[in-house]
């Protein structure tokens, strides 16, 4: 804003100096006090005139320069809730294209993670201590999502769901998921809800899906397919505590993991399904750590 005072002080020093020099040579040139009164009249109105313009310049240039910057400002808050409310490659497309096609993914490993005894202990709360409870609850999830380079989809009520290997492809998208689940727990465990830690219940699955931008007022980035359903199913199956997986997901994170085999059971629109409970990682012997020399007797 220093730089419209400048030009404003500048131009009143450069009409002054001009009339003025004007002036000088006027009335020493000349001995017709008449004209040479008219001449300084003309220059003082002339001068009039040039400082008005330069301060209507100088306005025009403020009010252009501050809705300039009240534009950034709101591009910049409109960028940052873009990228809030989508994956940022979503977002980054959004914003270059005003939209984002559905796309297929082959091999993603999607997590749903639900509080078991929020319904319970919600029915004691007050509205804003429910809402509060939910946003650091599950604003400490997110945190923990994107720790483990996992993509936070939305919430469902008390429900969390998260996906590895969309938008953006990663080889190891089970192993990432398995690993954010056993941080969940180890993070719902210094969590209170009421008068008791918060108890988890997590089901995960692995294989293709759809993905995309839906809504036309209020848009959502969701995926869609078997595999999303398939883990929904393994989440309201699962034990209370634990993380159940389905062989998809237990063939992807091979003997990264310390597994527990579940008694084959039906599962709705599946049938009879194989799963297992994610324990917690494998732990290497001294013969399998990496670095280790075996010494034969």
């Amino acid at each position: 804003m220093s730089a419209y005072h400048l030009r404003l002080r500048d131009s009143i020093a450069l009409g002054f100096s001009f009339a003025a020099s004007f002036a000088t040579v006027t009335i020493t040139k000349s001995s017709d006090w008449d004209f040479t009164v008219n001449v300084m009249l003309v220059l003082m109105v002339g001068f009039a005139f040039g400082v008005a313009g330069a301060f209507s310049s100088e306005r025009f240039g403020r009010r252009a320069f501050l809705a300039e910057k009240a534009l950034q400002a709101e591009t910049n808050r409109a960028d940052n809730l873009l990228v809030k409310t989508f994956p940022f490659e979503v977002a980054k497309e959004l914003k270059l294209n005003q939209n984002s096609p559905a796309r297929q993914f082959n091999n993603v490993t999607v997590m749903f993670c639900d509080i078991v005894n929020f319904t319970e202990a919600s029915v004691q709360m007050s509205p804003e201590q429910l809402l509060a409870f939910l946003n650091q609850t599950f604003s400490a999830f997110e945190r923990i999502t994107v720790d483990h380079g996992c993509e936070k989809i939305k919430t469902i009520g008390d429900s969390y769901m998260a996906v590895c290997g969309a938008p953006i492809p990663a080889n190891n998208h089970a192993e990432r998921i398995i690993r954010l689940a056993l941080a969940l727990h180890e993070a719902a465990a210094n969590i209170t809800l009421g008068d008791k830690p918060l108890l988890l219940r997590i089901g995960v699955n692995s294989g293709p899906v759809v993905a995309g931008v839906i809504g036309e007022t209020r848009f959502a980035y969701d995926l869609w397919g078997d595999t999303v359903n398939t883990a929904s199913r393994m989440e309201s199956l699962s034990p209370v505590g634990a993380i159940r997986i389905t062989e998809s997901t237990k063939n992807e994170i091979g003997d990264a993991f310390t597994l527990q085999e579940l008694p084959e059971s039906p599962v709705k629109g599946k049938g009879i399904m194989k799963s297992w409970i994610a324990i917690g990682l494998k732990q290497l012997s001294a013969e399998e750590s990496p670095g280790s020399t075996h010494v034969a007797a």
